[in-house]
C-alpha cells in the first residue's frame, strides 16, 4: 500500500517498498557537520538510513525509540567513518543503511534523543548551528529532528498525490504535531486534535477531540460521514452476555 515515512523523506506507491516513488538524503557535508555537533554536545542520536536506524553507541535515550514500535537502533561505531566509507561494518543491509557506489553511508534523517528539558533548551542552538543547511523539526517532546534543507511531511504527501493524479482538494489530513503542519496546509480539509501544538491548531480548519478520545473517529463522522462499526463480539463475550441475561431473568422471576 501507498505510504509516506520519515517524514516526507520516503515515499512509496500503491505497490509499497517496491514502488519507490520518492526518496532524499541529506549530503554529506551537513551529516558529517551533525555529527560533530551532536557529539560536542555529548547528546544521543540516531540516524536513519533507509530501512535502518543506526547509532554510535546505544543509550537509555536511543533505546526510547522501541515504545513507540522503531526497531532498537543498530551501534556501528564512528558514524562519520561510515559516512566516508571507512567503516568495516559487513552487517546486512538493514542494519548497515543505504550506501553509495563508493560504501558511503546516506542518511535521510537524524535525531536527538533526551528530556524534553533539554531539547526545548538545545533546539534554538541547533538552529543557528544548521541554518541554511537542515531543516528542524519535532513529532515529540524528547526528539528533535534533523532534516535535508526544505524537507517536510507534507512534501513525501505532495509528491504521492501527484504520482498517484489526486486532487489535494478532496484530501483529508488530520495531525498533531509540529512535524504535521505542512501536510495540512495543503489538504483540503485539514484536522487538528484538541492535544495538536498550537502551530497545528493555528492551519488546520477543524478541531476534534484528542487522540485518547477518538478524535480520529470523530473526523472521519463529521467530514466523511463514516461511522466505525464495532467489531462483533468474540463467542465468549456473547455466551457471558447471555448467562447474565439468564440470571437476570431467573432472578426476576423467583
Amino acid at each position: 500500500s501507498p505510504g509516506v515515512y520519515l517524514n516526507g523523506l520516503l515515499v512509496y506507491g500503491p505497490d509499497g517498498p517496491n514502488d519507490l516513488v520518492f526518496t532524499r538524503t541529506m549530503d554529506a557535508a551537513t551529516s558529517e557537520s551533525v555529527v560533530e555537533m551532536c557529539r560536542s554536545l555529548e547528546a544521543s542520536f540516531v540516524a536513519y538510513s533507509g530501512d535502518a536506524i543506526l547509532c554510535e553507541q546505544r543509550t537509555h535515550h536511543t533505546d526510547r525509540l522501541a515504545t513507540y514500535k522503531e526497531p532498537r537502533p543498530h551501534p556501528i561505531g564512528p558514524l562519520t567513518d561510515a559516512l566516508r566509507g571507512r567503516d568495516t561494518s559487513r552487517e546486512s543491509s538493514g542494519t548497515r543503511g543505504v550506501r553509495n557506489g563508493q560504501g558511503e553511508l546516506l542518511v535521510n534523517k537524524f535525531i536527538i534523543l533526551d528530556e524534553a528539558e533539554r531539547i526545548d533548551a538545545l533546539r534554538g542552538w541547533v538552529e543557528g548551528r544548521l541554518a541554511g543547511k537542515a531543516t528542524i523539526t519535532q513529532a515529540l517532546p524528547t526528539m528533535l529532528e534533523i532534516l535535508p534543507l526544505g524537507a517536510s511531511k507534507g512534501d513525501g504527501v505532495r509528491r504521492l498525490m501527484e504520482h498517484m493524479q489526486m486532487d489535494l482538494r478532496h484530501m483529508l489530513a488530520l495531525g498533531d504535531a509540529e512535524n504535521d503542519k505542512e501536510m495540512l496546509t495543503l489538504a483540503g480539509h485539514s484536522v487538528a486534535t484538541a492535544n495538536a501544538h498550537a502551530s497545528v491548531r493555528s492551519v488546520a480548519q477543524h478541531l476534534v477531540s484528542s487522540n485518547d478520545q477518538d478524535g480520529f473517529s470523530e473526523a472521519l463522522e463529521r467530514l466523511c460521514g463514516i461511522t466505525q462499526t464495532p467489531p462483533p463480539p468474540s463467542p465468549a463475550v456473547e455466551e457471558s452476555r447471555t448467562t447474565r441475561s439468564s440470571r437476570k431473568v431467573t432472578t426476576t422471576l423467583s
